[in-house]
């Protein structure tokens, strides 16, 4: 063998490992937190979501739709579409008929695991589970919204990037759902999350202007980052784990984010966040990567193609992975009608008016009301329930209590 055909072949070996390692890199994961898909543990857990009790094995078509936020109706056909008839279900048959109801390519490997294909490879490398989803929560700024400088106007081809108004409280009425969106629901739920398509590529050049949202043009690209389904995926599981958790009690976080633990606040959160959910899965992203300072803005209710419009800055293409899914869910906020708003409009009054995370729970020991009505407290309100680490004062992760 020749001293360049050895060396090629080396490369190949290497070239080969390369590819094994990350095609087995989900199995090297802890079977603690991405067990097999339906396992009793993730089942029972889920139930209990469902039920708000702890120790039920099976839940009624009540509980699944005022889970989801879709009519009882709608929850009942798709049961009868699984071929579970009657009013109640156990929650080991929901979870085995629908991950059955997906096609067997779609399916991850094990629960809590999310996979991409990557040409003809599907990498199952992100991890969704509880421990995998803290481990980014932990590493979320808590003063992840103030500007570089308070000039920052200057900036913006447009003053005010977010309009100002008082938001109305949201009235949403349970979905008439199809199946599709309540597999999805459902399978979210007990941790099944289908394959993702591979990334496409950024759209940019001149084939954007235009495109760029029905306020401004000049816009950098069109799609978010270029790992955007992947950051997509990540806030919906954000949010998942948020319902599941608020569901089953932590009524001691309700409290501390906005000063209220009744039952009124605990619907209008899962409202909410059932909101944003359906959002991210449909949102139009704008790129405007220039624009220092910003992480990003709406206008609300602006919508292009039928989606609502999220505008990135480049804060948020220069920020890690916890800081764009906190500014998603912030941003999202704004649309109506949930229509959460900033405090203080920022680069009106400046940083001190800021509410980081000291400001926003001062706020809502202050001013219920305003916490209430404040983006920047429920999108570190996630960050607290999902694993928290925002609040300094009351140590690392902060835990559910009813």
């Amino acid at each position: 063998m020749t001293k360049s055909f050895a060396v090629l072949a080396t490369l190949l070996q290497l070239s080969d490992g390369a590819r094994m390692a990350r095609k087995s890199r989900a199995h090297r994961l802890d079977k603690t937190r991405h067990m097999p898909i339906c396992d009793e543990t993730v089942v029972a857990e889920t139930c209990a979501a469902f039920t708000e009790t702890v120790g039920k094995s099976s839940a009624t078509v009540e509980d699944i739709a005022t889970s989801l936020l879709v009519t009882e109706a709608s929850a009942k056909a798709f049961l009868q579409k699984l071929g579970l008839d009657g009013q109640e279900v156990t929650c080991q048959d929901l979870c085995r008929q629908t991950a059955d109801s997906f096609p067997a390519d779609l399916l991850p490997p094990a629960s809590f695991l999310s996979c991409q294909m990557h040409g003809s490879e599907k990498v199952c490398d992100l991890d969704l589970s509880s421990e995998g989803l803290a481990a980014v929560a932990n590493t979320a700024d808590p003063h992840r919204f103030h500007p570089v400088n308070a000039s920052d106007d200057a900036e913006r081809p447009v003053a005010r990037p977010i309009v100002a108004k008082a938001p109305d409280v949201p009235v949403v009425e349970p979905l008439e759902a199809s199946f599709d969106h309540l597999q999805e629901e459902v399978g979210h739920w007990f941790g099944i999350w289908t394959v993702l398509e591979e990334e496409g590529p950024e759209i940019q050049g001149p084939m954007i202007q235009g495109k760029c949202g029905t306020v401004e043009q000049g816009c950098s690209g069109l799609g978010g980052s270029s790992n955007q389904k992947e950051i997509d995926r990540m806030t919906l599981a954000f949010l998942v784990e948020t319902e599941k958790k608020v569901k089953s009690g932590c009524g001691n976080l309700l409290q501390k984010w906005f000063g209220s633990s009744k039952s009124e606040m605990k619907n209008q959160v899962i409202t909410g966040l059932q909101f944003v959910a359906n959002t991210v899965k449909t949102a139009y992203y704008v790129n405007w990567e220039d624009y220092a300072g910003y992480y990003g803005w709406v206008y609300p209710g602006e919508k292009m193609n039928g989606n609502l419009v999220i505008h990135f800055g480049k804060a948020y293409f220069d920020s890690g992975t916890a800081d764009r899914i906190g500014t998603i869910t912030h941003e999202a906020m704004h649309h109506p009608p949930l229509r959460r708003r900033d405090r203080a409009h920022r680069r009106r009054a400046g940083p001190k008016q800021y509410c980081d995370v000291p400001g926003c729970l001062g706020l809502a020991k202050s001013d219920p009301a305003e916490a209430q009505l404040n983006d920047d407290n429920w999108s570190f309100f996630i960050d607290d329930l999902v694993g928290g680490g925002m609040d300094n004062n009351a140590g690392r992760g902060s835990r559910c209590s009813r």
